[in-house]
């Protein structure tokens, strides 16, 4: 089996079975654990590839980006009144930490995984509506069991669709931005 295809399976197992667990034992901490599961798989896969120390550097770049505005956004979508987190112990202002986590870790991970990979628009296409689709399922079920709620008439769908959407199209050209240019000037 090819590296890259072994990596995405490894890498949807991981989320899977971290999904399953969050699923039948709802618990915030289940996702930052997950994250950092598949943020260590991504490492060890990685670690024997050339120039994995740059890869690091800026996945790491990546998932503080990420966490940074996933934290903005959703303290501006409680304030605006759109959403609510619930049940966590830990929170910092209006996020729970673990997600905090969960996006600095995930998007370490997403960036090592998508680096092994030449990207064409209906790649980045495919990828975003997988992800967006998941995320808004994820949504959905934070709604249900209590984690999350929606006010003022935000919905899962198409509300938190379109929001994911734009993340990780927003992520996809991040990532391309810190594979060019950036890694060319700045860490070489």
């Amino acid at each position: 089996m090819q590296k890259p295809l072994f990596e995405v399976l490894g890498s949807c197992l991981i989320i899977f079975i971290g999904g399953a667990v969050f699923f039948f034992s709802p618990n915030w901490l289940i996702l930052p654990l997950t994250a950092f599961v598949w943020l260590a798989f991504e490492i060890r896969q990685g670690s024997r590839r050339d120039h994995f120390k740059r890869k690091l550097i800026l996945a790491s770049i990546m998932g503080l980006s990420l966490a940074l505005f996933d934290f903005a956004f959703e303290n501006l979508g409680a304030h605006l009144g759109y959403w609510v987190s619930l049940n966590s112990r830990f929170f910092l202002l209006a996020v729970p930490l673990e997600i905090v986590f969960t996006c600095l870790l995930g998007g370490a991970a997403f960036f090592l995984l998508i680096s092994n990979f030449a990207w064409t628009l209906p790649k980045v296409l495919l990828s975003t509506a997988l992800w967006s689709i998941g995320g808004t399922l994820g949504e959905w079920h934070l709604n249900i069991i209590g984690f999350m709620r929606y006010e003022n008439r935000w919905k899962s769908i198409p509300h938190a669709l379109v929001s994911y959407v734009a993340v990780w199209l927003l992520l996809h050209g991040f990532y391309h931005f810190l594979n060019g240019r950036f890694h060319k000037e700045i860490l070489s």
